[in-house]
């Protein structure tokens, strides 16, 4: 058989990472309380109560904020996280760790067993990928969880 006598179509793929801020511009992260406050500020406000939503904050080596991303939308009590999406930007961005953010629409900031699952299952995976879990934020308008600060996060 010769090899050359056929054409294959293969479509291309392009990953792509397009930072519309500066460097010396993006804010920060060392805290929950400071991460907290770019992920609110990002949240929609009338849909905080109304649906359950997963985003990603994207940190680079620095500390310095990539960007945010919402991997997911869902329900009154539930959002489906796909694993692969919330590793993909993160690796096509290039960033060294990420925070993990979700709300609860009832208002109550204590996780779930589903969440504290989800979440050492993404570290696992982060490791894996070498890309940190630094924290993961369950968050309402004025309040907020961090696995952190309460020792839910172990490496």
């Amino acid at each position: 058989m010769n090899i050359g006598d056929k054409f294959y179509k293969i479509p291309e793929i392009k990953l792509m990472y397009n930072p519309r801020v500066k460097a010396s511009d993006r804010p920060k992260v060392g805290n929950a309380k400071e991460t907290y406050k770019i992920f609110i500020q990002d949240w929609n406000r009338h849909k905080i109560y109304l649906i359950e939503q997963f985003k990603i904050l994207l940190i680079d080596k620095r500390m310095s904020v990539l960007g945010i991303v919402t991997i997911g939308s869902g329900g009154l009590d539930g959002v489906y996280v796909d694993p692969k999406m919330v590793f993909a930007p993160a690796i096509i961005s290039g960033a060294s760790a990420i925070v993990l953010a979700h709300n609860h629409p009832s208002g109550e900031v204590t996780p779930s067993p589903a969440d504290i699952k989800l979440t050492n299952d993404l570290v696992t995976l982060g490791e894996i990928l070498h890309v940190k879990v630094l924290d993961h934020l369950i968050v309402t308008r004025g309040h907020y969880f961090s696995f952190i600060d309460n020792q839910l996060i172990k490496y």
